[in-house]
């Protein structure tokens, strides 16, 4: 951080008299001019490198460190512990609207708030007017309890007599049995191995799909394939959902569904 120094008049002469003895000169009244103009400009910018700063720092775009913490305050959005200066400027332009309470991003910042909770999905009028749906993405898609947190942040926010729904979302849980065609030049070792990998795939894949997101066959296939130079070929003997058989096509769901694979044993078979 640039300081302003507050010289005094002696601190200056003191200043100049320390520069012209560094400096070699001759007696001529141009040069002599010259040198003090030198010398009267040095001190001058360094004014207008503190200026410059301070300029700098006065914007909520450009300011960093505790500049950024000061304006911050102004609006009454402090710093979160170790939150970057990228992130908390983010915050700072849409605290007006945080303050302002009942929208949208108010409601979304404050269910980002919560930890755990790495996105937000809201719904409004999901059950007809003065109504709204928000469900949360969790790193624990099952959390119940985070709900409950959910609830308590949207309790001074949310509007008198608004119906408002927080639930995870409605899962559709995926079974597969898959057969694999492989090479002639592997052994019985290999192709476990094989299909070990393969099914940890596709579990990889199913349940990385967000919420409202559509299962894609093609998308399926390349997992599967891209394994093993070994596999030749692979057949979907049977693909259920919510233990329904399904045609081997893509599968859509609504946007508060998601697919996920099911925790019974036999979810993912690869034979």
């Amino acid at each position: 951080m640039i300081l302003i120094h507050n010289k005094n008049f002696e601190s200056l002469v003191k200043e100049t008299e320390v520069e012209l003895n560094k400096i070699g000169f001759d007696t001529s009244p141009g040069s002599i001019a010259k040198l003090f103009s030198d010398i009267i400009n040095k001190n001058i910018s360094e004014f207008y490198d503190v200026l410059t700063m301070s300029h700098l720092q006065a914007f909520v775009t450009t300011a960093t460190g505790r500049f950024l913490n000061a304006i911050g305050i102004l609006v009454g959005c402090k710093r979160l512990f170790e939150e970057s200066d990228e992130d908390y400027r983010k915050r700072i332009t849409h605290q007006t609207l945080t303050l302002a309470k009942a929208n949208e991003t108010s409601i979304r910042l404050a269910v980002l708030s919560i930890k755990g909770v790495k996105d937000v999905i809201l719904k409004r009028y999901s059950h007809g007017p003065g109504s709204m749906t928000i469900v949360p993405i969790t790193e624990n898609i099952k959390d119940e309890d985070l709900l409950l947190n959910v609830r308590e942040a949207l309790l001074d926010i949310t509007s008198f007599g608004e119906k408002v729904i927080v639930k995870l979302p409605n899962f559709k849980y995926v079974k597969l049995n898959v057969g694999l065609v492989f090479s002639s030049y592997i052994g019985e070792t290999e192709k476990q191995a094989i299909r070990v990998s393969v099914r940890e795939e596709i579990i990889s894949y199913i349940n990385s799909i967000n919420i409202g997101e559509s299962l894609f066959i093609n998308e399926l296939t390349q997992r599967i394939m891209q394994v093993s130079d070994s596999i030749l070929n692979y057949s979907c003997n049977s693909i259920k959902i919510n233990n329904k058989n399904c045609l081997l096509i893509n599968q859509e769901c609504r946007w508060d569904e998601k697919f996920i694979v099911s925790p019974d044993g036999d979810s993912v078979v690869i034979i």
